[in-house]
Order: structure tokens, then C-alpha cells, then sequence
């Protein structure tokens, strides 16, 4: 059974069964014995007043025949139905007065006073109250049928029957419309998911909602939420790359265009040239969106950065890995790091290094140096610098780099303007502060990273 709805249904009817079956069965019993003892209080009590008010001419006579049937209903009792009675001499066994429905023979033949229990050959059993005057010469019988109560309890119990099966359908359509009602937000939320469009991650509307169910909702929306983040993110991901694959595309064509039709070979070889550089440059910007979007998967799949990262480590591997780039323009790279952990996640410092020595690299011209700092500053934060002594960057636009394709105008080194986005986007997502400052020899370009999260390596 796997429908809420049906499963708490049925469990409210199941119990309030359980419940209407123990309650009737104790109320049965309990005015099974409540009507045992009120008659037999009324067969007492009617005994005694039939002792006490006889009539000394009816006790003593000698002509039982002579003496009429009486009925109750004319002494004020009950209903000649609902009580018998006699009244004997005890000693001679001779019948002085009986009622209408009265049996010829003793009620109690043993003629034992109190209550007691008979059944008669020919009038079934009997509830019998016996009382004797003082001398124990005369004896007034009353008694009410077995039949009789049995009757009378039938009676109830169909009444009663009746009565809580008219409760227990009530209590059944009460049910049933409470639970609809209660999950009435449920299928109003299904039909709002149904009717929506694909592509709609709006957050669910959190009105109107059970206590029960708003910790699910929100968890929901939470869900929509990221999936929009990550869709903006692919949709954003995807006009980027169009956008600014557009131009170097256009430009390889072109070139190899020329490179074909040219009949000059230095101008074969000019073309080829820009061809290879443009290719270099495609394949920049290529590795760039691909950095952008491993980290924007990072981002979205991996939890908070937890994780002791060995900082100066990192900064080893990818200098080495970009010693042949160095070479290639004679630049030479200086690393003076010291053992730091910081709390990270290893592929995006990877590719925040990366982009760092890179840009480096890109703009310091030949012969010049690069620098790498790994320290533990004196506030007892993870530093992290990179320096150069080419061309530098004014002041005034130390904040606009760091925007997404934004190139600082003149620049004759091709670029795609990504590299310190994506050095932004990693620190902040470190909790880390970035600084801009001269680079070496009083000139060229610095960049400072401190982590807020430090540990320190000691090891070698």
C-alpha cells in the first residue's frame, strides 16, 4: 500500500472500529449488570411492599379458591408482562395468591428466602425474590422471566447497534473529508508541477501549507534553486563560448584561406605564422571555458572546502609545467614558498595558480622575472603572491580586471579576459581577500592572496 491517503484512511477506520468494539462490548456487560441489579432491587423492594401490605384475611384464610387472581397492574406495579408473583403457606405448601401470569407451582419450590435462580418445566427459567414474614408461615415469591431480560437486552443491543452504526458512518465521511482536505495543498502542489513548463524552476509557494509538509516544500525549492543556478550557469557557459569563439574561428578561416591561395611563400609563411598564433590563442581561450566550467561543476557538486590542500605544493607543480613556456622567452620563474596547508579544494587552486602564472608569463616580456611567494604572513594567514616586472597595470583599473572579458585597452598580447575572473571566483569561494600592488624592481604587477583558513605544514 503505497497511497498515503488510502493507508491513513484506512488506519483511522481500523481504529475507531477497534475502539467502537471494546467500548460497545463494555457497555454490554456494564448494562448487562446494571439491569441485573435494578430488577433485582425492583423484585426486592416489590416483595416487601406485597408482605407488608397483605391483608390478614388473605393470609389466614381457609378458601384459597375463594380468593381471585390478581394482576399487577391493579396492586400499581409493572405490567403483568414484566412481573409474577405468588404467595404461600410455607408449611401446608398451599398457593394463598399468584398473579395472572403466575405458574401453578413454587417459583421456588425449596422456599429459601433471598434471591435465587429456577427454571420450571413448563414456564422456563426464572429470577426469583423469596421473602417470609417473621414466623416463616407465609412466603411472598416475585419473579421475572429470563425471556424477559433477554428480550429487554436484545432490544437495547439493536438500538444500540443501530445507533453507533449511524455514528460510525458520520464518523467515516468526517474522516474522509478531513484527510481530502488535509491533502488538498499536496495535489494542488502536483498540479502546479504538471501544468508547468519544463523549464520553470520557480520556487515553490510556501502558502497555505501544513506544518508537517513545509520542511519537504522548502528542501524542494532549495532543489529548484540550485538547478537554476545551474542552468544559468550552462546557458551563460554556452552564449560565452559562442560568443567569444566567434572571432578567432572567423580569423583561423581567414588565415588559412590566405595560406592557401597565397603563390608568395613569405607570404605563405606570414600567413601561416598568424594561422599558429591564432590557433595558440583559440586554444587559450578553449582551455579557459573549459577551467570555467570544471569549476562551476566543482561549485555545484562539492561540498563546502574542507580539505587540508598543501599550497606550496601546488605551486611547484604548475610552475614546473610552465618552465617551458619560461624558457621559451627566457624568463625565468623564482619560487620561495614555505610549507602551508590551507582548508581548499585541490583542482581549483590548481587552476588559480595556473591562471596566475600564465597571465604572468603572457605580459612580463623576455628576460624578465616571475615570482612565487608561499608564506605564512604575521596575522597568522596563508599568503599567496605573484609578481612580475613587465609592463604592470594602472591603479585605476586594478578592479575592472577581474571582470569577465574586460581587457585593458592597447594591449598587444592576445588574451581572453577570463583568467582573473576565474581567480576571483575561486578566492571568494575560499573565503580569501585578493590585494593588487607593484610587482618587482618597482614596477610590473603583483597579485596577493590571503586565506582566511590557515594551517602550517611541517613536514618536507
Amino acid at each position: 500500500m503505497h497511497s498515503l491517503r488510502l493507508r491513513l484512511t484506512l488506519s483511522l477506520f481500523l481504529t475507531l472500529f477497534l475502539f467502537w468494539i471494546a467500548g460497545f462490548a463494555y457497555q454490554s456487560v456494564q448494562l448487562n449488570r446494571t439491569q441485573s441489579s435494578q430488577w433485582d432491587a425492583i423484585l426486592q423492594d416489590i416483595g416487601l411492599q406485597m408482605l407488608a401490605t397483605l391483608s390478614h384475611d388473605v393470609l389466614y384464610t381457609d378458601d384459597a379458591s375463594a380468593m381471585p387472581l390478581v394482576d399487577p397492574a391493579d396492586l400499581g406495579a409493572l405490567p403483568a408482562e414484566q412481573i409474577t408473583f405468588q404467595v404461600w403457606e410455607v408449611g401446608t405448601g398451599r398457593l394463598l395468591l399468584r398473579s395472572t401470569t403466575a405458574p401453578d407451582t413454587p417459583l421456588n419450590a425449596s422456599f429459601h428466602t433471598g434471591f435465587s435462580v429456577h427454571n420450571l418445566p413448563d414456564s422456563g427459567g426464572w429470577r426469583v425474590y423469596s421473602v417470609s414474614d417473621k414466623g416463616h408461615r407465609f412466603q411472598v415469591q416475585v419473579a421475572r422471566s429470563h425471556d424477559l431480560l433477554r428480550k429487554d437486552y436484545l432490544h437495547w443491543v439493536k438500538g444500540s447497534l443501530i445507533f453507533t452504526l449511524l455514528i460510525m458512518l458520520l464518523q467515516i465521511l468526517i474522516v474522509w473529508i478531513v484527510v481530502r482536505r488535509s491533502f488538498k495543498p499536496v495535489d494542488s502542489i502536483r498540479t502546479t508541477l504538471q501544468t508547468r513548463d519544463p523549464f520553470d524552476l520557480t520556487p515553490l509557494p510556501p502558502t497555505r501549507l501544513p506544518t508537517e509538509l513545509s520542511p519537504l516544500i522548502e528542501a524542494v525549492n532549495q532543489l529548484l534553486r540550485r538547478l537554476k543556478t545551474a542552468l544559468d550557469r550552462e546557458r551563460h557557459f554556452i552564449a560565452d563560448t559562442a560568443h567569444e569563439l566567434r572571432t578567432p574561428l572567423a580569423a583561423l578561416s581567414t588565415q588559412a584561406e590566405i595560406a592557401a591561395r597565397s603563390r608568395n611563400p613569405e607570404d605563405t609563411e606570414k600567413a601561416l605564422q598568424k594561422l599558429l598564433a591564432t590557433a595558440q590563442t583559440t586554444s587559450r581561450l578553449a582551455e579557459q571555458f573549459l577551467a570555467q566550467a570544471r569549476l562551476d561543476t566543482i561549485q555545484s557538486c562539492e561540498a563546502p572546502c574542507q580539505t587540508d590542500v598543501p599550497l606550496h605544493q601546488i605551486a611547484t607543480v604548475v610552475a614546473r609545467d610552465l618552465e617551458s613556456s619560461a624558457r621559451r622567452k627566457q624568463q625565468r620563474i623564482t619560487l620561495l614558498l614555505e610549507p602551508c596547508l590551507v582548508n581548499g579544494h585541490m583542482d581549483a587552486l590548481g587552476v588559480l595558480l595556473r591562471n596566475l602564472l600564465e597571465n604572468a608569463l603572457r605580459y612580463t616580456p623576455e628576460q624578465g622575472r616571475i615570482e612565487v611567494i608561499c608564506r605564512m604572513a604575521p596575522d597568522q594567514r596563508v599568503e599567496l603572491s605573484v609578481a612580475d616586472n613587465g609592463p604592470g597595470i594602472p591603479e585605476s583599473e586594478h578592479e575592472r580586471i577581474f571582470e569577465r572579458f574586460y581587457r585593458l585597452a592597447n594591449t598587444p598580447v592576445p588574451g581572453s579576459g577570463i583568467g582573473l575572473s576565474l581567480v576571483q571566483r575561486i578566492a571568494h569561494w575560499h573565503q580569501a581577500d585578493i590585494q593588487c600592488s607593484t610587482g618587482l624592481e618597482g614596477k610590473g604587477f603583483r597579485i596577493c592572496i590571503r586565506f582566511g583558513t590557515v594551517q602550517q605544514d611541517t613536514s618536507r
